[in-house]
């Protein structure tokens, strides 16, 4: 039997014209590289938990074997897909940044200490914290992979829907201190033992950014370098966001 995969984008009004061509040539060379049976779910005006949470309804009632989320502001390499399925881990991630200031890896890790615990609604880890991962790509293996990972983004990832399977509904939840993939990973790590979530450094994928510029691992730090010189012309500070 064919592998079964959801692809999921999330569309508020419209798909960025820049972001575009790269989802139609993907589309291409899924069907064309890969022996896997498609579907596609894209939901318009709703949160993106609630279209992330529809996207998973979804899957399971299709029997569907993986859920390829990417967002509509997103340009992927066009091996992305077929990369993140042969790494065959549960949840896995195209390394990319998060495009608010000052552009981070779109990557968490744990912090661990006694004193420390994550609550995340209604998840809570004991002994352990979650940060941003500033330095992850100098954690990178001979294979490209950066691994042991506290949760990551689904800006461009690929999961397993057994690990849906395994939890309770709502799997994606938005609150006050998180975004709904950051609930979706720590959900997954306090309930499935060993489940597996990484990230792949091969197959970047690019943020567009509100002036249009695409964000990149390789350009980060040259557009977070042109936002500080800016905002020096402009007399204030530059404003940190974690805007995804």
């Amino acid at each position: 039997m064919a592998t079964k995969v959801l692809i999921s984008c999330n569309i508020l009004t419209e798909v960025d014209g820049q972001a575009y061509p790269s989802h139609i040539v993907n589309a291409f060379r899924m069907g064309r590289d890969t022996d896997c049976e498609f579907m596609f779910h894209s939901p318009r005006r709703m949160t993106i938990a609630s279209a992330r949470n529809s996207a998973v309804e979804a899957a399971l009632a299709h029997n569907c074997d993986y859920i390829f989320f990417y967002d509509d502001d997103m340009e992927l390499d066009v091996n992305t897909f077929k990369t993140l399925l042969s790494r065959d881990k549960d949840i896995i991630m195209a390394l990319c940044y998060i495009r608010g200031y000052p552009f981070k890896p779109m990557v968490f890790k744990w912090i661990d200490g006694e004193e420390l615990s994550t609550k995340i609604a209604d998840t809570k880890i004991e002994g352990k914290a979650i940060a941003l991962w500033g330095n992850c790509e100098e954690f990178v293996s001979e294979n490209g992979l950066i691994e042991n990972v506290a949760a990551v983004g689904c800006a461009a990832t690929l999961v397993k829907v057994d690990v849906f399977r395994k939890l309770d509904h709502p799997w994606f939840y938005t609150g006050t201190a998180n975004t709904e993939d950051v609930y979706f990973c720590i959900k997954a790590q306090s309930k499935i033992p060993g489940v597996s979530i990484a990230v792949d450094t091969t197959v970047p994928a690019g943020h567009v950014l509100k002036d249009k510029h695409i964000l990149y691992p390789a350009n980060a730090k040259m557009l977070k370098r042109w936002a500080e010189e800016a905002s020096t012309m402009k007399g204030r500070e530059v404003p940190d966001g974690v805007e995804a």
